[in-house]
């Protein structure tokens, strides 16, 4: 294939024959593809049969278990040549189910597939209802399969009712961070800061997509249509949702749903994560415990809000904190005095209900009595408050989106800017006296790590750059990250804080 790619346009070699090679037998190339399929599906049915059996000896529900690792081996073809019979199944079930009196339990389980646990009921109820299946309705097509393959359609089907149906497997994996589906034939995960394809993973149709984002939202009282195409916002368990309607993407929608932390991440395990030294987070501890403002800097999933929460250890127990955030994900140490988490509130379109935005939540805060105002996240006007704040003797904590802590100044003057109260230069003074400390973390693609790169303090008072003549804000290194090139090529980042 490389060979024929090279070859000009012009070189009049046509075909196989002219490289002396015979073409081979189509129907032995498709016999051979045939039977790589069945031994990848084989296996696949093997570790998927094998996991269950796991969970059912460890007590844990068994019944719609699907294995991640079983996806990742299978041909693409592995789940769809069940769609339709999993959707003829479904339909069965539905249909049974909704004549009983089980029909509300299964309904509100259905409409809110993240917020219920599934409970043993549910799922043996719409189990029972299979074996129905099996023994009324004599179907060659489900008759002709085998236990193994029986037992996948069961978990197929309760996804399909219940659950996240094709991406159930993805978020029932502790190992993967985040989800995303572009469109309905291209799933793909997160998992070790990476991002990995799984091709067995599709929806039958954009519709079936559809279908399930909206149930996501419906199940938040969250409008997502056509007339509001796109909304960002946060499931029963906090992970974060975002989706985009087919009138932005023709070809989607598009799906992301990044998983909520179930836990505070304590230092010791950012420090065994190899995001940052014993002697760095020993420093970082000593100004957040002795009042000093942080100010987190990174770019999407290199690690802020983890980095944040971690930080929050590091507070005197008898320091109060107010959290403030667009969608609530961050998990502060649990050991700590912080109020009830607040986020913004929008208003549904049509009706008389008020929306709260980041902004009015700040000016809220600052009246319950906090030592620190913790800001998940500076996108916009907010910005100008929570510097407000730090210049009215609180402690803040925010992040913000910027590459190193130069760049973040000049992304704070622009957000600040916003509110048309103050702009430009003037909001140096604000900063250089809110923000104490600035800490960058990235994520290295190399091997999917995190760490935190640079810590700088903010400069007293704005400078006058003697290159341009116009004002800046200097930032002063104290840490950096220095990698060793040797770890490159590795493709295990390693270095030294120094």
């Amino acid at each position: 294939g490389g060979i024929l790619m090279a070859l000009p346009k012009t070189s009049g070699l046509s075909g196989l024959k002219n490289l002396g090679i015979n073409k081979p037998n189509t129907k032995t190339v498709e016999n051979n593809n045939k039977k790589r399929n069945d031994n990848k599906k084989n296996y696949a049915l093997s570790i998927f049969t094998e996991e269950r059996e796991r969970i059912k000896r460890e007590n844990k529900e068994y019944l719609n278990h699907i294995s991640l690792d079983a996806l990742m081996v299978a041909p693409e073809n592995f789940l769809a040549q069940y769609q339709d019979l999993v959707l003829d199944i479904s339909d069965f079930v539905k249909d049974r189910i909704s004549k009983t009196e089980n029909a509300s339990k299964i309904g509100s389980v259905r409409n809110a597939p993240i917020d219920n646990k599934y409970t043993n009921e549910v799922l043996h109820m719409i189990n029972n209802e299979m074996l129905k299946y099996e023994s009324d309705v004599q179907n060659p097509n489900y008759n002709k399969l085998s236990i193994e393959e029986k037992n996948l359609i069961i978990a197929l089907v309760i996804n399909e009712i219940v659950g996240l149906g094709p991406l159930e497997p993805l978020y029932k994996d502790k190992r993967v961070t985040e989800i995303i589906a572009n469109g309905p034939f291209d799933c793909q995960f997160e998992i070790d800061g990476g991002i990995q394809t799984v091709k067995c993973v599709k929806f039958r149709d954009q519709q079936h997509l559809i279908d399930l984002i909206s149930r996501l939202y419906s199940s938040i009282n969250k409008d997502w249509s056509l007339s509001n195409p796109a909304e960002r916002s946060r499931l029963q368990d906090f992970s974060r949702i975002n989706a985009t309607h087919v009138n932005i993407n023709p070809m989607g929608p598009n799906l992301n749903i990044r998983k909520h932390e179930d836990n505070w991440v304590p230092p010791e395990k950012m420090i065994s994560w190899d995001a940052g030294s014993k002697e760095l987070f020993a420093y970082l501890g000593a100004c957040v415990y002795h009042g000093l403002s942080v100010l987190l800097v990174g770019s999407t999933g290199s690690g802020k809000t983890t980095a944040l929460s971690t930080l929050t250890g590091y507070l005197p127990n008898n320091k109060r904190g107010v959290l403030i955030e667009r969608n609530l994900e961050l998990q502060p140490c649990p050991n700590k005095l912080f109020a009830a988490s607040m986020e913004e509130v929008h208003a549904k379109p049509g009706s008389n209900a008020r929306s709260i935005t980041q902004r009015e939540l700040v000016e809220i805060s600052t009246q319950m009595r906090p030592d620190l105002i913790l800001l998940g996240e500076c996108t916009g006007p907010e910005t100008y408050d929570v510097l407000t704040a730090g210049n009215s003797g609180h402690q803040i904590f925010t992040t913000i989106h910027a590459s190193s802590g130069s760049d973040s100044i000049k992304r704070l003057v622009q957000l600040g800017s916003q509110t048309n109260l103050i702009k430009g230069d003037s909001l140096l003074g604000l900063i250089a006296t809110a923000v104490d400390i600035i800490v960058v973390v990235e994520r290295f693609d190399e091997d999917g790590s995190r760490k935190i790169v640079e810590v700088s303090e903010v400069n007293r008072e704005p400078k006058i750059n003697p290159e341009n003549n116009q004002k800046a804000l200097p930032v002063l290194p104290i840490w950096l990250y220095k990698v060793d090139p040797k770890s490159k090529t590795a493709n295990k980042i390693t270095g030294t804080w120094e």
